[in-house]
């Protein structure tokens, strides 16, 4: 007999997503879908569960430790649910059982999962119906929750009838939930005192990522739970999203700290006093870990220049990977601070290297990138180097979008700047709305390069992102003659191109683009995929892509695959503690794997990063994207700029950024990518210095958009 296993069994259905899916229209409807089930993942992840597979509209989930576990979750499902859309609420059905089920290929059997999916057709609109075991089993463990008796009910499928029981959670439980028999309840130093170098991961952004293997088609992936998560809209302590305490008088006298941040002066480093005389140099001392506001304190370093010439603009205080202090026009009309990222600071960055990792990855590119050996070896160095840094005593929670938003907020209290405008890119986006949404009255105004959305992810579906960067660079190089006549179609390029790696399997002896090496790099068609992905984010790369598809050599293909790898983890200044704690706290969405391997996107499967869930598994940080789930409403004036080929611009993600604000102002470049922070055109600087000084003032974005420079492309 094969063995089996008692578990909970949860099953979940969005409430009327039909009607839906007509009222947005097909391509909102997906994306909206997509974001939803991004956090109903996440939320079974945090939940320590196991998504068995998505349905339509709804999934199924298993909890293998813990029945209350799944109470637990499918009440912070309601709450996701519930705070999703406020222009379109919508609401959820879960069922739960409970029972000895069979494991088989990834997917569960038996009657327990009968059970929950019928009684998920059963549940009213928002609430929540399990077996009367369920109950039972939890008895007083299920400390928040009640349970209404339904009596017995005869489901779809099962012989016999089975005992009832609403779930509801009650008043002290914290979590809002929905329905009509629910309780509620209320990276690299951007110039600060070091020189201005490229320590960031590539492409000017934090390189997580976050797919799957092939184990499980549509399985989801869980990260290491150290706690629960908490939805700042729910909050029931007066606790903001960057932890911080609400005043309570409603009157903005700001937020109360149970610390105090403190400002110190600091020697700036030569090259940046050659290059700007003015600047002053500083470290900002707060808590490493601000739920821990006695434990360690860190410094964080920050730099600022004087407005050129005294205009009213607010301070301006910039964290960003791509946008650099002595190459910032925003200087001109106002005093800008330029704040390290922590962890990514050369200070920081030190007491999180992980050298085990370094050993991993550099015998993993001599595998191919999906090998399960060489990634069990990543996660058990990532685990080594974890255990290491915590009995050295590193706060790893300490290093996530809720601290740097944090780190922002103080730095305005300390220097006493009070309201600032906050100029951000890519992920540096999350905590940047963070802070404008927990500081309303601090927040004078976003400047926003490619931004990320709450709660989406730039790496949940990096294969799918990567191939309509492809189809919008085809796009643009059939409307050039030149180009379309050398070239053609794209699609079938990179197909021939990622066949032929797999076809001719070559193992070579290479450097990575910045001199790392050399390594012993097997190319295979993902390694051409990761290359392809890689490439597209460099603006000035764009022209020679269709070229390299038929004429790059192979070892130039295999130095761009392990660029990201080799800056992120190996070489000896890779700040790979950083980059696994930012990753592994807010890259809780699930990846499915026919997404990567199978269907129109199977040649950009190499964009994935095949290591990183299992390395968050090993790593053990607490999963945060549901603290940044909420969107951005209100009034704050937020100037958008957006390439179109970066990930933020195949998913219109700008837009979606500032679906709820009044009168946002979104810029898009046709023929840029990813690195728009570091060399902006001059109309975008321009515009940006006239949104510092008076957001409503500023004319001419519809002409600076036409005003995106030509590809020159390489036609060999």
């Amino acid at each position: 007999m094969e063995p089996s296993a008692t578990v909970a069994v949860l099953f979940c259905d969005v409430v009327g997503s039909t009607a839906r899916q007509v009222r947005l229209g097909d391509v909102r409807a997906d994306d909206h879908r997509r974001r939803l089930f991004a956090l109903l993942e996440g939320a079974v992840s945090t939940s320590d569960g196991l998504v068995v597979k998505t349905l339509g509209d709804g999934l199924m989930a298993v909890f293998q430790r813990s029945t209350v576990s799944a109470l637990e979750c499918a009440a912070t499902m309601h709450s996701i649910a519930q705070g999703f859309d406020p222009e379109d609420p919508l609401e959820l059905r879960v069922g739960v059982s409970v029972g000895e089920v069979l494991e088989e290929d990834g997917d569960w059997f038996g009657t327990p999962v009968v059970e929950a999916a019928r009684l998920c057709d059963a549940a009213g609109d928002g609430r929540t119906l399990a077996h009367a075991l369920v109950a039972s089993l939890v008895g007083s463990r299920a400390t928040g929750f009640s349970f209404v008796e339904r009596g017995e009910r005869t489901l779809k499928g099962l012989s016999e009838p089975t005992p009832v029981v609403t779930v509801m959670a009650s008043e002290d439980h914290g979590i809002v939930r929905s329905g009509p028999e629910s309780v509620s309840s209320e990276p690299q130093p951007v110039t600060g005192t070091q020189p201005e170098t490229s320590g960031a991961p590539p492409g000017a952004r934090p390189p997580p990522r976050r797919p799957r293997r092939r184990v499980l088609v549509g399985a989801g992936v869980g990260l290491a739970v150290l706690g629960a998560v908490v939805l700042w809209a729910t909050s029931t302590d007066g606790g903001t999203e960057d932890g911080s305490k609400d005043s309570g008088d409603g009157g903005g006298s700001g937020p109360t700290l149970e610390y105090e941040p403190v400002v110190s002066s600091a020697d700036c480093a030569p090259d940046l006093v050659q290059n700007l005389p003015t600047v002053t140099c500083g470290h900002l001392e707060v808590p490493e870990n601000r739920d821990n506001p006695d434990g360690p304190i860190i410094q964080l370093p920050f730099a600022m220049v004087p407005a050129e010439t005294p205009t009213a603009a607010a301070p301006v205080i910039i964290v960003d990977f791509g946008e650099h202090l002595n190459r910032s026009e925003l200087r001109e009309v106002a005093d800008v601070y330029a704040l390290s990222v922590r962890g990514y600071d050369d200070v920081g960055s030190e007491r999180l290297k992980c050298p085990e990792l370094a050993e991993e990855w550099t015998k993993s590119l001599a595998v191919p990138p999906d090998d399960q050996a060489a990634i069990d070896g990543l996660a058990a160095a990532s685990g080594a180097c974890s255990k290491r840094l915590r009995s050295e005593g590193v706060d790893l929670e300490g290093y996530n979008w809720r601290e740097v938003a944090a780190d922002v907020r103080d730095l305005a209290l300390a220097e006493d700047l009070g309201s600032v405008t906050v100029a951000a890119g890519s992920y540096l986006t999350l905590p940047a709305v963070s802070f404008a949404r927990s500081n309303p009255d601090m927040a004078n105004a976003l400047l926003l390069t490619n931004p990320i959305p709450p709660g989406q992810s730039a790496v949940a579906e990096t294969t799918r992102t990567t191939s309509l960067a492809v189809a919008h660079l085809n796009d643009l190089c059939r409307s050039e003659p030149r180009c379309s006549s050398r070239f053609g179609d794209l699609t079938p390029l990179v197909h021939e191109r990622v066949e032929r790696a797999d076809r001719e399997l070559r193992t070579m002896s290479v450097e990575s683009l910045d001199g790392d090496g050399p390594f012993d790099v097997l190319l295979d068609g993902l390694r051409v995929g990761g290359a392809l992905e890689t490439s597209i984010r460099a603006t000035e790369q764009l022209g020679l892509v269709p070229w390299s598809l038929g004429g790059a050599s192979d070892e130039l293909l295999a130095s761009v695959s392990i660029h990201d790898v080799a800056t992120a983890y190996i070489r000896p200044e890779a700040r790979a503690g950083a980059h696994l704690s930012f990753s592994c706290s807010y890259e809780a969405q699930p990846v499915t794997v026919a997404e990567v391997y199978s269907g129109d996107n199977s040649d950009f499967a190499g964009a994935q990063d095949f290591a990183l869930p299992d390395m968050c598994h090993a790593w053990g940080v607490k999963p945060r994207i549901l603290e940044f789930s909420d969107p951005l409403v209100g009034d704050v004036p937020v100037l958008v700029a957006e390439g179109a080929l970066s990930e933020s611009g195949v998913n219109d993600w700008g837009d979606e950024v500032v679906e709820l604000i009044e009168n946002p102002l979104v810029v898009r470049f046709d023929t840029m990518s990813s690195d728009l922070a570091y060399d902006p055109p001059p109309c975008l600087r321009e515009l940006r210095k006239e949104f510092a000084v008076d957001p409503a003032s500023v004319t001419g974005a519809a002409k600076c958009e036409t005003e995106t420079p030509e590809i020159d492309w390489v036609l060999g």
